[in-house]
């Protein structure tokens, strides 16, 4: 994938240490702490996976997802918390999150997994877009 992620959680030493450690697995990244920041990178850039923290200060994650959904409805959003309810999951699902990961990480392959697993899966369909252009 030639477009890094977007990780997005505002705990900073979290989202370097998740960069770094796909970095290690060959998924470039970017990480951002600010909610309204990312909503305004993932409008102006590429972003075609976003790792997406549910609960944030100064703006929830679901919020962010709806907003990511609305200006870029093809990016793949993989939602994270380490408190959340099965209410929560619910509407991540309904708004179009493509997957979850629950906080702590006790399984960081696990982790690593879905990311490529995603980022993958949107290669698929960017191979599918080039070589079918009309559809």
């Amino acid at each position: 994938m030639s477009d890094p992620i977007l990780i997005v959680d505002d705990e900073p030493e979290l989202t370097r240490a998740l960069a770094t450690f796909l970095s290690l697995r060959g998924i470039e990244s970017d990480t951002e702490s600010d909610p309204n920041q990312a909503i305004e990178r993932i409008a102006e850039g590429n972003y075609q996976v976003v790792l997406l923290d549910i609960i944030m200060p100064h703006k929830d994650g679901l919020e962010v997802l709806r907003e990511v959904k609305n200006l870029k409805p093809n990016t793949e959003v993989v939602m994270m918390t380490a408190n959340s309810t099965m209410e929560r999951v619910k509407q991540a699902r309904e708004l179009g999150a493509s997957d979850f990961i629950l906080k702590p990480f006790a399984d960081l392959e696990q982790m690593g997994n879905i990311v490529l697993l995603t980022v993958e899966r949107v290669e698929r369909w960017d191979a599918v877009m080039v070589q079918s252009p009309e559809l």
